[in-house]
């Protein structure tokens, strides 16, 4: 069921709202614990410019953007690729969360428990599996997320078989960067884009669209595809983009009382 669309006035720009939307991360403490680094980490993340909130004046946190990890998205036809483009969108997901940190490692093979990295070794089908899901989101979002997901959005866990592209680990909340991260920019503005579905955009959804039900922490890939076609329905009506709407559903979603957003709200 859908909702009218919230917010008044005219639409932030992208490139402010999307593009220089940046979190801050240590780079050296990423790949301390990351498995395969040469395969995993790319060279660019340690250049990337200092934090510009940085605590104190440190100089060792690094800035990461969306416009970043879209850009080592971009050429992802490789499992190589995909493997760097999941770590940068993880770094960005994660910034210095210890917690989300671990489990980003996690996915790409480490057995993590009280902080002490118990292996290093990275699954061998990873980087396989994070580009089919990459290149079925290019053609077909929803179907991308079955693919790592399943259609009840468990991981196979409530009908006891797997996605063909299970990867352990890999929840709809860094799942679904992957995907927009790897095909948003790819896709024409007349077709359902990917986006970003995490806890913070959940609790917007709630909160701006009540009638649209919507799992807590295991949402099913109707309620995805739900979610797109609402996104891109607020977007058509607002004259923006689809992604613009799921940053301002995070932003409110992580706090209500969010200035920015709620000037955009009647």
């Amino acid at each position: 069921m859908s909702c009218a669309l919230p917010f008044v006035g005219m639409p932030p720009k992208r490139n402010s709202c999307i593009d220089d939307h940046a979190i801050g991360f240590n780079p050296a403490e990423w790949k301390r614990d990351i498995a395969s680094p040469t395969l995993t980490w790319h060279p660019s993340l340690d250049s990337l410019p200092v934090w510009h909130d940085s605590p104190g004046g440190r100089t060792d946190l690094r800035e990461i953007s969306r416009r970043n990890v879209f850009d080592l998205m971009a050429p992802a036809s490789t499992a190589e690729n995909a493997l760097y483009g999941y770590v940068a969108s993880a770094v960005w997901g994660s910034g210095q969360t210890l917690k989300l940190r671990l489990l980003a490692h996690q996915v790409l093979g480490q057995n993590v428990k009280d902080d002490i990295v118990k292996s290093r070794f990275l699954r061998a089908d990873v980087g396989d599996k994070l580009l089919d899901a990459i290149t079925a989101s290019r053609s077909d979002p929803v179907g991308a997320f079955v693919l790592l997901h399943g259609k009840d959005g468990t991981n196979g866990k409530l009908s006891g078989v797997r996605p063909s592209g299970y990867v352990p680990w890999l929840g709809s909340s860094f799942g679904t960067k992957v995907l927009y991260f790897g095909a948003y920019e790819s896709l024409r503005a007349v077709q359902l884009r990917p986006l970003i579905l995490d806890a913070n955009v959940i609790t917007g959804l709630r909160l701006l669209c009540p009638r649209l039900v919507m799992d807590s922490s295991r949402p099913t890939a109707d309620q995805y595809k739900a979610y797109l076609e609402l996104a891109s329905q607020w977007a058509a009506a607002w004259g923006t983009e689809p992604d613009m709407i799921e940053r301002l559903l995070f932003a409110y979603g992580k706090d209500p009382k969010d200035e920015f957003v709620r000037s955009l709200l009647p």
